[in-house]
C-alpha cells in the first residue's frame, strides 16, 4: 500500500482538547493531519472543526459508532467496541498515513484496531492516557469476586499486546512505567504529561456573560466540570452541596457533566430537595474560558483506586476566592 511520509492520523476517541492541539501543532509543522474522534461518546470536547488560522492541510473527521456508546451495558458495549474497532481501522487506513497516533480508544476496540493496522503495515503510536486493564481489573474484582481476577488477567493480556504492537508508547505519567516495564515496552516509552490548552483559555472576569446567563452573579460558585465515571465518586459533590447549605447558604455547586454520575446526582437532588446544586450538560468549548472564570472554587475528584491506572489528584483542598 503506498504511504505518504507526511500524512498523520491522530485518532482520539474522546475528542479532548489536548489531542486537537497536537493535530494543529503537527499541521503547522507541515504534516498533512487528519484528526478523528467518535461523536457517539459523551464527553467534554475540544475544538473539533477547522478554525480561522488553521492550516489547510488539517482536517477533522468524525468516526461514528453504532448508536450512543453504552458504557454500562456489557453486551451492547461489547458489540459496539468490536464494530468501532473495525470502523476506525478502515477510517485510518483510508487516509494512508505514515503513522497513526491512537488515544483514549476503549480496550477491546483498540485491540481490533491495532491488529488491523498491523496487518495493513500502518505504524501505531499508543498515546497511553489510562491503564484500562487495571481499571477493568479493579472494577471486576469488586463486582464479581470469584471471576474478577480472570477477567483482569485477560484485560491485562489484551492491553499488553496493544502496547507491544505499537512502534512507540507515549505515557502521561511515570507511574505507568512499572506496568509498561512488565509488558516489556518501557524501552520504547516516552513520558509526556498531559497539558492544558492555555492559549485557548484566556483569563476572564469572574462575573462574565456565562455566569450572568445562568443567574449565578449573586452566588459563590463551586464548579465541577468533566466526566463522572467509575473513577469519580459523585457523592463527594452531593456532600459538598449538603454541607454548603448551612455553612455558605449563598454558594451554588455547579456540576457540568453527563452520564451515570450525573443521573445519580439528579436522583439525589430530587430526593433531598436541595436547591444549591445546579446540573448542566457539557458546555460548548468556546464557552469554556467563561465557565472556568466563573468559579470561585474548582473541584477535581478521583477515587483512591484510580491512582493505580490513571493520573490525577488524590486529594483536593479548596478555598473560596476573595472577591
Amino acid at each position: 500500500m503506498p504511504v505518504r511520509s507526511s500524512r498523520i492520523v491522530v485518532h482520539d476517541y474522546s475528542g479532548h482538547p489536548g489531542q486537537a492541539q497536537l493535530s494543529r501543532a503537527l499541521a503547522r509543522r507541515g504534516y498533512e493531519v487528519t484528526h478523528q474522534h467518535c461523536p457517539s461518546y459523551t464527553s467534554g470536547r475540544g475544538s473539533l472543526q477547522v478554525e480561522a488560522g488553521d492550516p489547510t492541510i488539517l482536517t477533522f473527521e468524525p468516526v461514528e459508532m453504532d448508536g450512543t456508546f453504552a458504557k454500562y451495558s456489557a453486551l451492547t458495549r461489547l458489540r459496539q467496541e468490536l464494530q468501532y474497532g473495525r470502523t476506525a481501522a478502515r477510517a485510518i487506513a483510508a487516509r494512508e498515513p505514515a503513522v497513526a497516533v491512537i488515544s483514549n480508544v476503549p480496550l477491546l476496540a483498540h485491540s481490533v484496531l491495532a491488529r488491523r493496522l498491523s496487518r495493513r503495515g500502518i505504524p501505531m503510536v499508543f498515546w497511553h492516557q489510562d491503564i484500562y486493564s487495571e481499571a477493568i481489573g479493579v472494577a471486576a474484582r469488586r463486582r464479581i469476586p470469584v471471576f474478577g481476577g480472570v477477567l483482569a488477567r485477560v484485560a491485562d493480556r489484551v492491553e499488553r499486546k496493544i502496547a507491544r504492537r505499537s512502534v512507540a508508547v507515549v505515557a502521561i505519567s511515570p507511574t505507568f512505567l512499572e506496568r509498561l516495564s512488565e509488558w516489556g515496552v518501557a524501552g520504547k516509552t516516552t513520558i509526556v504529561p498531559n497539558w492544558a490548552p492555555i492559549d485557548e483559555l484566556p483569563v476572564l472576569p469572574a462575573d462574565n456573560a456565562w455566569r450572568q446567563r445562568l443567574g449565578l452573579s449573586e452566588h459563590q460558585v463551586v464548579l465541577y466540570s468533566g466526566t463522572l465515571g467509575l473513577k469519580h465518586d459523585p457523592s463527594i459533590l452531593a456532600l459538598l452541596a449538603d454541607q454548603l447549605q448551612s455553612s455558605h447558604p449563598e454558594a451554588m455547586v455547579v456540576v457540568i457533566s453527563e452520564g451515570s454520575g450525573r443521573l445519580w446526582l439528579e436522583e439525589w437532588k430530587a430526593e433531598q430537595k436541595v436547591d444549591n446544586l445546579m446540573l448542566l450538560d457539557f458546555q460548548p468549548y468556546q464557552d469554556l474560558p467563561e465557565v472556568l472564570a466563573s468559579a470561585d472554587v474548582l473541584v477535581a475528584i478521583l477515587e483512591p483506586d484510580a491512582s493505580r491506572f490513571s493520573s490525577g489528584l488524590k486529594a483536593t483542598a479548596v478555598t473560596f476566592r476573595k472577591s
